[in-house]
């Protein structure tokens, strides 16, 4: 729903592995090879190889410092930018090889849900352990603008899982709803 609309010709998906075992890893990566003429992923993760000999253009590099010969209308960042170290030269390479009038897909985290709240008064919150940092709708905002990109639109979105309990989907309602509501100004 959210993705769709914005996959262009040519796609770069950068974490193409994702998380998961087996083929499972593949699902976003298989679903934008559906939808685009062109998709190239890139990923550290050595299971990349696995992933070139099941037939898909992907390359092992990191989304902080790759080069490539080619320009993309849609880059895909789905959950990486809270892995990386220095965000800010991921950004500067999406900015490097994004087509004029391109997109950048960039989801993150969100880190204001109750439970993270709940985790930090009682002792700080547990993160993922290869989360380097998390980010806030102001953050991601300034450190986006400082590469000379432009953000859009920003929307909290969830999505259905096994085991999510009622309190977490009642939330994941709420943050939808809120989410639509006009900014606050002072």
């Amino acid at each position: 729903e959210l993705l769709e609309p914005h996959i262009g010709d040519s796609v770069l998906h950068l974490g193409a592995i994702g998380a998961g075992g087996e083929k499972e890893h593949l699902w976003l990566h298989g679903w934008i090879k559906q939808r685009c003429d062109e998709l190239l992923g890139i990923d550290i993760d050595e299971k990349i190889a696995e992933v070139g000999a099941e037939g898909y253009d992907v390359i092992r590099a990191d989304a902080q410092q790759f080069s490539l010969a080619k320009k993309f209308d849609t880059i895909v960042a789905t959950n990486i930018i809270e892995h990386v170290p220095n965000p800010g030269k991921l950004l500067s390479c999406c900015a490097e090889h994004l087509k004029p009038n391109g997109v950048v897909l960039l989801t993150t985290p969100r880190t204001h849900i109750p439970w993270n709240v709940l985790r930090e008064l009682h002792g700080g919150m547990d993160p993922h352990p290869e989360h380097k940092m998390w980010f806030c709708r102001a953050t991601l905002t300034a450190l986006i603008e400082s590469k000379e990109l432009e953000v859009q639109e920003h929307r909290t979105w969830g999505f259905n899982r096994r085991g999510t309990t009622a309190p977490d989907k009642a939330w994941r309602v709420a943050e939808r709803l809120l989410s639509l509501a006009p900014p606050l100004s002072r």
